[in-house]
């Protein structure tokens, strides 16, 4: 298909993407979004459309609650993607946010030298 899908509004780009965005090392340009758009759902688009990729941090971002249920994909993909790195997400027994310790494998080996 070519040309711009007019129903693909920002919004139903930002949610197709946003479980994808948050599931990859990758980082989500522009140009891999119209590729994976049309690979995944046969929706062509422009440039400009896939910049919407904005769209789906910005949906997560105005919902607290969604945020933080997102939380620990996001650490589980930080510790997948970074061998070696701490990611601990302590709650209380109500499921509330208690603390959060991170620590990049890369600063854990700094500290070892000090």
């Amino acid at each position: 298909m070519t040309g711009d899908h007019r129903e693909a509004s920002s919004s139903v780009v930002g949610d197709c993407l946003k479980k994808k965005s948050f599931s990859t090392k990758m980082i989500y340009t522009p140009n891999v979004i119209t590729r994976d758009m049309m690979d995944d759902y046969s929706v062509s688009m422009s440039y400009e459309k896939a910049r919407s990729r904005e769209k789906a941090f910005e949906m997560v971002k105005k919902n607290p609650k969604k945020s933080f249920q997102e939380l620990p994909i996001y650490l589980f993909w930080l510790k997948t993607m970074n061998l070696g790195s701490l990611a601990e997400l302590e709650t209380t027994n109500e499921g509330y946010f208690k603390y959060l310790f991170i620590s990049v494998e890369v600063s854990i080996k700094r500290m070892r030298t000090l």
